[in-house]
Parts: C-alpha cells; structure tokens; sequence
C-alpha cells in the first residue's frame, strides 16, 4: 500500500487526470493519447501457429498498453490502479474492464436465433 504521505497528492493527480480526459472526450480539449500505432505482432502466426497467435493476440490487445486507445477511460483506470499501490486492488480494477469489453463478444453468439446471422443481432 502506499503511505499516507503520497496517497493524498495521488488522489488529487489522479482526479486531475480524470478530469482532463472528461474534457478531451467531450472536446474541450484536444490532444493526442499515448498509443502504440498497431494491433498486433504479425509474425507471431508464422512462430506459434493460428490458434496459439490468437491467444497470443488476444492476450496483447487486452492488455491495453500496447494496442490503440482511442478513448480517454483506460488512461483514468490505469491511473487509479498506480494510484492505488495495491496490486490486487490494480488487477481487479484491470479485470473487471477487461472482462466488462469481452461478455459483450462471449454473450452475443447466445443472443442469435438458430440459423440467424449477425445481421439480426
């Protein structure tokens, strides 16, 4: 944990950041967020197979940290999770976003009739 002498001023840079990027995503403000300008490792299909680069991809792009980022709200969570100083409090708040972006990829093939297409959905 951090001690109380830095938690404070954590706090307040923190919220300061969130605040900046609130007004960069209702455009008060403008400028470019930190971001790696590609996707993927391409040769990782041709080291590790299809199946083990998917995972591989999937793993690198959830992440966050080294694929685009186009909105602000990552930025604040990764910023509250150093804040923290607590690593568990940090993967649990990384957790729950992560698994907030994929139930909407695991729950849709659920939501579509037998023989409908991802039209319909």
């Amino acid at each position: 944990m951090i001690g109380e002498a830095v938690r404070g001023p954590a706090f307040y840079i923190t919220a300061s950041i969130g605040l900046i990027l609130t007004a960069k995503e209702w455009n008060i403000l403008s400028f470019n967020l930190p971001e790696r300008k590609r996707q993927t490792e391409k040769f990782w299909a041709h080291e590790f197979g299809f199946i083990g680069a998917s995972l591989l991809w999937g793993l690198h792009i959830g992440l966050g940290f080294f694929t685009r980022i186009t909105y602000s709200g990552f930025w604040l969570l990764a910023a509250i999770a150093l804040a923290s100083g607590d690593p568990f409090f940090g993967a649990a708040l990384m957790s729950a976003y992560w698994l907030g972006r994929v139930l909407s990829v695991w729950v849709a093939p659920l939501l579509l009739k037998p023989g409908a297409s991802h039209v319909e959905l």
